[in-house]
Parts: C-alpha cells; sequence; structure tokens
C-alpha cells in the first residue's frame, strides 16, 4: 500500500472541495509572476517625488506599485533628536527596522529604546511616534500595509519647500488628508 501525507490529502480535499462548490474562485497560475522584481541600488529611490527633499530624507524602495497595493517600505534617513510628531494611522500598520542609530519609540503611550538590529510593529489605530535618539544621521527602514504612503512624504516635502516650517494646523490636514490624526508633538520638541 502507499504511504500517503494525511495533511497533504486532507488540504488536496479540502481545496478540490471548495473548488467544486464555488467554481469562480481564481485558481493560482504559477507559470509567471504577476509583479516584476524592484530594484533599488545603495541610495536610490523608486518614486517620482515632486521635491528632491523626499527622495533623500525617505527615499522609496518599494513603491505601492511594486507591490501591487500590498505595501510601501523607506529608508528614513534621519538626523539627530528628529522623527515624527504623534499621530495615528486608520488605514496603515507600520513597521520599523533600524538599520543604524539609536531610536525612541513610543507607542500607545510605552516608550522603548533601540539601536541596530531593534524591530517595532505599530498597529493602525495605536497613537505612536518616534525619534532618533542619537548624536548623527540614522537609518530606520518603515514598512507601510497597505501600500499608499509615497503621497504623504511627497505632501509633506513639497509644503517645506514652499513655506520652510509648515504650520501646525497646515500639517494636521496633511496628516487627515492620508487617514491620520496629528495628535500631539514631536519627542524632543
Amino acid at each position: 500500500m502507499t504511504n500517503i501525507d494525511r495533511r497533504a490529502m486532507l488540504s488536496a480535499l479540502g481545496v478540490a472541495t471548495m473548488t467544486r462548490l464555488f467554481p469562480g474562485l481564481p485558481v493560482a497560475d504559477d507559470s509567471k509572476p504577476a509583479l516584476a522584481p524592484a530594484l533599488v541600488a545603495p541610495g536610490g529611490n523608486r518614486y517620482k517625488y515632486a521635491v528632491e527633499l523626499a527622495s533623500k530624507a525617505a527615499p522609496c524602495k518599494v513603491t505601492t506599485a511594486d507591490s501591487g497595493g500590498a505595501f510601501c517600505a523607506f529608508e528614513n534617513v534621519t538626523p539627530p533628536k528628529q522623527g515624527p510628531p504623534l499621530h495615528l494611522h486608520h488605514r496603515e500598520d507600520e513597521w520599523f527596522y533600524v538599520a543604524t542609530g539609536q531610536f525612541i519609540f513610543e507607542i500607545d503611550g510605552k516608550r522603548t529604546e533601540f539601536g541596530q538590529g531593534g524591530s517595532v510593529f505599530a498597529p493602525r489605530g495605536l497613537s505612536h511616534r518616534w525619534a532618533n535618539s542619537g548624536t548623527e544621521n540614522a537609518v530606520l527602514v518603515v514598512t507601510l500595509v497597505p501600500g499608499g504612503f509615497e503621497t504623504f512624504f511627497d505632501d509633506v516635502t513639497q509644503a517645506m519647500a514652499k513655506i520652510g516650517q509648515v504650520p501646525y494646523e497646515d500639517l494636521k490636514s496633511i496628516y487627515a488628508r492620508h487617514g491620520m490624526d496629528l495628535l500631539g508633538p514631536k519627542i524632543f520638541d
């Protein structure tokens, strides 16, 4: 008698049964990839920002288009004692990875500090902010799920290019247009 893996058999039967019950279900076509690879050289950026400042401060490594809308990823080059003000995302979950330097993270009122290799997940609906706590520029890799966040960095840097320091009410409006609430100051303000 042939030795059959019970889990594999049940899984196959389950898929076959579901396919027969719901004939409209899409069937995966593994013959070709749905998306193309996204390759970015060090220092590179894949999103066409309107202002060069954005491609230097937050180069986009994987665009929303690259991922089919699933996510976008950035390399935030953060000056000492800088980071975003306290805010809350209504649409995106956010994952941070400390590539270089030291960062303070505050999520839902709780603070922690990590150096290189530290990882933090900030789910949508929780207030958060972060800052480079070191004395030199530091790099934070940021991934947002779902994608679409490139336009936020574009809008903020365009406003900065026009008027310099963006007034709080104008910044609050930009955050709101991108599905976020601006709730308070930066960590080092």
